[in-house]
Parts: C-alpha cells; sequence; structure tokens
C-alpha cells in the first residue's frame, strides 16, 4: 500500500514546522507540500529539508486552500505512484499510529475514508466534523441547532457520511484521478471540501468517518465563535453560490441559508471591528448573488 500526504500552506511557518516534523516521523511513501506563495520565510525553510520523499511545489499567487489541494492533486496524478492521499492543512498532522490503523483497516480502493479530527486541547474539532445527514427543512435545521448528533457523525462511532473535511481525508488516488476537477479553485476557502465531498456522495461514492484515525488540528475548537472579518465574506459568498456550483442538488436548502445568514450576521457583536465585518458581510452577499468567485479580501 502506497500512501501519500498532501499539505497545503501559507505563511504559517511555525505551524508547518510542527506538521512537517510529525509527517516525516511517519512512514509515507511520499510528502507533497504546496507552497501557497507564502512570503515568511516558508520557502527558504522548505528548501533546506533533504529528506528524498518530499515534493516542494510552489503556486505563483495564493490561490487558497481550495487550489492549493487541487494544484497538489494534479501534480500527484502526473508525477506520483501512490494509492492513497491524506490531506490535510500545515496546521495539522497525523498521530503516531494513523498509518497504522489505515494499514489493518479492512478497506476497499473505491471508498473514501475521514478521520476523527481532534484540537489542541484533544477535543473533537467541530469544524471538521463530517455530516451523515443534511437538514433541509425548517424542523430539520431547527433540530440540527438544537442537537447535531442526528446530523453530524458521533466521535468514536463509525459511520457512513455524505461529507469530509480537507483535514484528514484519505482518497484513493483512482476516486482522485476521476474527480479532482470537481474541486472548485474558485471557492479558495470554506465550504470547497464539503461541496466536493457531497458531490462525491451524489455519484454514490462511499465515505466512511473512521474515528481510529486521528488528526491533531492546532486550533482551539471551543474558540471559534470570533474570526477575523475577512472570513465571513467567504462563508456568506460560498453558502450563496452553492446554488450556482450544485444547482438542484445545492448543500444548503433555502432555510439552512437564511439561519446560517443570521447566525454569521450576529457574529458581528463579538468582531472587533463591527463596520469592517459587515463591509465583508455584505460583500459576501453581493458576490454570492452575482456569483463572484476568487481571492477578495
Amino acid at each position: 500500500m502506497r500512501i501519500t500526504a498532501l499539505i497545503v500552506t501559507y505563511n504559517r511557518l511555525d505551524k508547518l514546522k510542527i506538521s512537517i516534523e510529525a509527517t516525516l516521523a511517519l512512514p509515507f511513501q511520499h510528502i507533497v507540500v504546496v507552497d501557497n506563495d507564502s512570503n515568511d520565510g516558508t520557502s527558504d525553510w522548505l528548501n533546506t529539508l533533504q529528506d528524498p520523499r518530499l515534493n516542494i511545489i510552489r503556486t505563483p499567487d495564493n490561490v487558497g486552500g481550495s487550489g492549493g489541494f487541487k494544484y497538489g492533486v494534479r501534480y500527484l496524478i502526473n508525477n506520483i505512484n501512490t494509492d492513497w492521499v491524506v490531506f490535510y492543512d500545515d496546521d495539522a498532522w497525523p498521530s503516531a499510529s494513523f498509518i497504522k490503523n489505515f494499514e489493518n483497516l479492512n478497506k476497499r480502493d473505491s471508498v473514501v475514508y475521514c478521520s476523527k479530527v481532534i484540537d489542541k486541547y484533544n477535543i473533537i474539532c467541530a469544524m471538521n466534523i463530517p455530516w451523515k445527514k443534511i437538514p433541509k427543512s425548517l424542523s430539520e435545521n431547527i433540530a440540527y441547532y438544537k442537537d447535531k448528533t442526528s446530523f453530524c457523525a458521533g466521535a468514536d462511532e463509525r459511520t457512513d457520511v455524505l461529507t469530509f473535511s480537507f483535514v484528514g481525508c484519505i482518497i484513493p488516488i483512482s476516486v482522485l484521478e476521476k474527480t479532482y476537477e470537481l474541486i472548485r479553485e474558485d471557492l479558495f476557502i470554506y465550504f470547497d471540501d464539503v461541496f466536493y465531498s457531497y458531490q462525491l456522495s451524489l455519484q454514490k461514492i462511499k465515505i466512511i468517518y473512521e474515528p481510529l484515525l486521528i488528526i491533531h488540528h492546532d486550533v482551539d475548537s471551543q474558540g471559534e465563535n470570533k474570526f477575523p472579518a475577512w472570513k465571513v465574506y467567504y462563508l456568506m459568498r460560498n453558502m450563496i453560490r452553492s446554488r450556482f456550483i450544485l444547482g438542484s442538488d445545492s448543500f444548503f436548502s433555502g432555510v439552512a441559508m437564511f439561519l446560517r445568514a443570521l447566525k454569521y450576521f450576529e457574529k458581528c457583536y463579538t468582531a472587533d471591528n463591527i463596520l469592517l465585518y459587515l463591509k465583508y458581510y455584505f460583500k459576501g452577499v453581493w458576490h454570492g448573488i452575482k456569483n463572484v468567485g476568487g481571492k477578495n479580501h
């Protein structure tokens, strides 16, 4: 079994060093690092690394997480002989037992697997939990906000799911070869992994959440209520653009989008600069309606 790590990085050298150290300690056959045109010394540091398993590629511009992963997959398909690809960001890394546990799974090479992701405090990382059922109606969305257990994978429950995060998904190269063009680089960041994985589910490609596979994510998942103002632009824009990208199969129903829009609006009261937050919020709404993509912050 040949397994490759695919890491995308942008201007987080301190975190990347931790991720690379943990990755090099594991028996990956290949490690592909996509440097998203960082300007913090990342390129110089990567050039000092001597491990022959490393493949360092640099994008001409910052193309975001979505563009970086697509760039990396295209490189993999054309240059590396592998069976499986493990995706993660520069602030994440697999546990010491990750590859051994994956090798021991009774797995099929047509199935996608996703990992249990834990944060810096060893708490399940909410942002990376996959959906097993999508709330569509008003009653389902209310139930989702009250108790997510019927809609999301349980932390320690092996189960079929409909989506995955690009932090800790393990995708067969055979699936990537047929579907990687579905990764929308124009999303830049947020929902790119959800929309891609949901389209795999629509194609009847099985996705399994496997809690024996653990990924560490260096974030505080309990402190997600506050984030930079520019991030709300991509959350709003890409949520609305799902109607253009997925059409009648849109991941978000009208009710779900309305409730999320309210949720994101309420977060303006926790922003350091409320006016800037609202500027990005309404810019995201407008660009979503106009189906504008790319980096816009």
